[in-house]
């Protein structure tokens, strides 16, 4: 199941069949007109040209990550 954007910007993501976490994620402005989205807990980041577009950018790339890796201590 996909992150979705939670009420205080940050995103909530589902983990396997019964665990939800939340994780931070900073959206900026680069020079080319793009936004860069990154999660403050993992080094993993996305892009996109609408602030909207970055976030799904990074959801999908946390999906990736998150299928071979733990999630890190402290964010349960």
């Amino acid at each position: 199941m996909p992150g979705r954007p939670s009420p205080r910007g940050g995103l909530t993501y589902a983990v396997g069949m019964s665990r939800t976490v939340s994780l931070t994620a900073t959206v900026t402005p680069d020079e080319e007109g793009f936004h860069v989205a990154r999660c403050v807990q993992v080094e993993v980041a996305g892009q996109g040209r609408t602030v909207d577009e970055a976030l799904a950018d990074l959801r999908e790339a946390l999906e990736l990550y998150f299928e071979d890796q733990s999630l890190p201590r402290g964010v349960w």
